[in-house]
This record gives C-alpha cells, sequence and structure tokens, in this order.
C-alpha cells in the first residue's frame, strides 16, 4: 500500500503520479466514448422504434406529418379508413334496400283483372274434324257407255262422282243431270223422271269414286217417266253428265240401224 501511495522507481514520484493521471485520464476517456457510443447506438434504436406511434396518431387524427413516409402511412391509413367507413355507409344503406327487395318478392302478385266481354277477342271457330260439304269444283264427274248402239236396243250409262278430300255432296243443293242429245235435239234426260234423278246425301271418300248406272233403251223421254215410241235414226247421239257449278264431261255415241 505504501507503494501506491509512495512510487518507488528510479524517476522522480511526480513523473509516476502524471504517468498514473493520463492512464486514468485515458481510461476514464475509453469509459465516456463507451458509455457514448453505447448510449447513441440503443438511444437511436429507441428513437426509431418509438417514431411511428406519433406519426400514426397524427395521421389518424388528421394533422400534418413531419416526414414523407409518415404522410404516405397517414394517407394510406386515412384512405384505409374512408374506404372502410364508406363501406360500411354503403353496406348501411344497402340493407334496407336488400330488404326491401326480398319483401317485394315475397309479396304475392296482383292478379290481372280478367279481361271484359267487350275487350276479349272472339276465338276462331274450331276446325272441323269430319266431312265437310263438298265443293261442285272440286268434284270431279265423268260418263262412260258404249260407244256403238243399236237402234232399239238398250244400253247403259254410267256416271262416277270423285273428290281429293273427304265431303258431303247434297243434290238437293248442287243439282246433276244426265242429258242426250242429237245436235240441238233433246232426246233423254233424267229431269224428266224423278225416279232416274239423283238425289240425297252423298259421303265422298278422297279419291274413292261413286258410280251409279242409267238404261237408256234408244228412245226418247218425256216428262212423267214416260217414253216416246219414236224410231231413231241412225247418227251421233252425245250424253252429257253436268254437276252444277263443276265441269261437263260427255260420252259420244254412235247409233247404227
Amino acid at each position: 500500500m505504501d507503494t501506491l501511495l509512495h512510487p518507488v522507481g528510479p524517476e522522480p514520484e511526480r513523473t509516476y503520479w502524471i504517468r498514473r493521471g493520463i492512464v486514468a485520464a485515458a481510461v476514464l476517456l475509453v469509459l465516456v466514448l463507451l458509455f457514448w457510443f453505447l448510449g447513441a447506438l440503443f438511444g437511436g434504436g429507441t428513437e426509431q422504434t418509438g417514431a411511428p406511434a406519433p406519426q400514426e396518431s397524427s395521421a389518424t387524427a388528421g394533422g400534418p406529418s413531419s416526414s414523407p413516409s409518415s404522410a404516405t402511412s397517414g394517407a394510406s391509413t386515412g384512405g384505409a379508413s374512408s374506404t372502410l367507413a364508406a363501406s360500411g355507409s354503403s353496406s348501411s344503406s344497402a340493407s334496407p334496400t336488400t330488404s326491401t327487395s326480398a319483401s317485394a318478392g315475397r309479396t304475392p302478385a296482383t292478379p290481372s283483372p280478367s279481361a271484359s266481354p267487350s275487350s276479349a277477342k272472339p276465338s276462331a271457330s274450331p276446325t272441323p274434324t269430319g266431312p265437310v260439304m263438298c265443293k261442285p269444283e272440286d268434284v270431279v264427274v265423268n260418263v262412260s257407255g258404249a260407244k256403238t248402239v243399236k237402234s232399239g236396243a238398250s244400253t247403259q250409262l254410267s256416271v262416277t262422282f270423285t273428290s281429293a278430300t273427304a265431303c258431303i255432296l247434297d243434290f238437293s243443293a248442287v243439282p246433276f243431270d244426265l242429258t242426250i242429245t242429237s245436235g240441238s235435239d233433246r232426246i233423254w234426260s233424267t229431269e224428266d223422271c224423278g225416279a232416274s234423278q239423283v238425289s240425297g246425301l252423298l259421303k265422298l271418300q278422297p279419291f274413292k269414286p261413286w258410280s251409279h248406272s242409267w238404261t237408256w233403251n234408244t228412245q226418247r223421254s218425256a216428262a212423267e217417266c214416260k217414253s216416246v215410241d219414236e224410231y231413231l235414226r241412225p247418227g251421233t247421239y252425245v250424253a252429257t253428265a253436268e254437276l252444277q257449278g263443276s265441269q261437263k264431261r260427255v260420252q259420244v255415241m254412235q247409233l247404227v240401224g
């Protein structure tokens, strides 16, 4: 302890104290610099760590920021807050609409008033499914018989009626007549005898001919189904079948003696 307080050596005691003072000052300087460095190191980190808190608070409050980065952060935060607020407002305002739409969807539709008889259009008449009345122009009439007939003998004359569709031919509404002439001379006709006339209703099937035959005794006819005993000279005689409203059909015959 004595040597510590009173240094011993070739140099004067004062020299040793100066040296000790220099060493102590150096050590003290090193310690000061070390504490300053550590303080600056850890103190700067604390400042950087705690800096965002005031900036975020400033941005939330809407005040000005102290740095570009804090301004950007504040603008982003404010924009997000505004977006959330707008979304909340939109959601709040959309809720009544959705509720109203749902309520409207659940509301039963009001039945429309039935049309009054005066405004209702008359429906089209139904299409008949059964046979209809024949149109004369749609009925094809043909007559056939012998082309050579001997005077004084009898011959058969046949008439057919044909339609392309199913229909009913009413002879009371559409008269039919079979007549034999020679030039302008009327020789024989079904009109002279009621028994020779075709009457009533005739139901025709599509393309199925219906036929009827008459017998001509090569004499003239007279009213009330009478025949005139008269010698008919040889010549050309024409049988004409006519359905009123339709085309005439003829059969040419040669009467020989």
